[in-house]
């Protein structure tokens, strides 16, 4: 198990989108500066830190950080069909429970740090912008609500790598419901917590939260939501990887 997580590590050494994949955490906090910056003097929108980090973040929770998951997902699934090694491992033969579990193992390192960077990239803009009521205790809540983002989206994200693994080949099918998965949880966050993964995620990290956004969450119907949907989708990808041909 140990040496698959390695043999991944050590493949995404050679894979310039994940560079490219991770300096796009910066996309969001940079566009909120440019959009506060033109803001007029007087204006109440983003008028705090607390104002500026929510505004980034709605964007990166919903749709980008979902987005770049599902992408990755599909990439790391792909490309051991495209290069042959994939049939050579399901030979030998490799638990497919351990192989999956080693591209996730991917996913949530590469989530953790993602949104590691957009807590530091997010505390830069704010810096850039001037605000002054920016205290070690809001910066410190910015990276709790980034830590629990970075942690649960990738369990939230288990369905999409489940339609990764049985289209088999191809992005166009995986990044297609990635798109409709992360909108459909936007859209329907209200009506949809406990029961969409992405909305009980929110769920969980604006509970009871300090910045005052409306989420009336039950929160252990979320945990048992993405809990639920998470073991599911594991199971259900297991059981495609030894059914299918390679």
């Amino acid at each position: 198990m140990l040496s698959l997580i390695q043999a991944e590590f050590i493949k995404l050494k050679r894979k310039l989108v994940i560079l490219i994949a991770l300096l796009s955490s910066a996309l969001p906090p940079l566009i909120n500066i440019l959009y506060t910056l033109n803001l007029p003097e007087n204006s109440n929108i983003n008028a705090t830190f607390k104002d500026f980090y929510q505004s980034s973040f709605t964007f990166t929770q919903w749709i980008l950080l979902p987005c770049v998951l599902g992408t990755l997902g599909s990439i790391l699934l792909f490309n051991e069909r495209e290069n042959g090694t994939l049939k050579e491992l399901m030979i030998i033969p490799v638990n497919k429970a351990w192989f999956l579990f080693s591209k996730l193992s991917i996913l949530f390192v590469f989530s953790i740090l993602f949104m590691f960077l957009t807590g530091v990239f997010t505390v830069a803009g704010a810096l850039a912008v001037g605000y002054s009521d920016m205290t070690p205790a809001w910066i410190l809540r910015l990276f709790e609500i980034c830590a629990k983002t970075g942690i649960l989206t990738v369990f939230s994200s288990m369905p999409i790598v489940f339609i990764a693994v049985a289209a088999k080949q191809g992005y166009i099918l995986p990044a297609c419901a990635t798109l409709m998965y992360s909108i459909s949880g936007l859209i329907f966050a209200s009506k949809l917590t406990g029961i969409h993964p992405l909305a009980s995620v929110a769920g969980i990290v604006w509970y009871r939260n300090i910045e005052g956004i409306e989420m009336s969450a039950n929160l252990m119907m979320c945990v048992l939501n993405i809990a639920v949907v998470t073991m599911l989708s594991f199971i259900a990808s297991v059981f495609v990887l030894k059914k299918q041909n390679y």
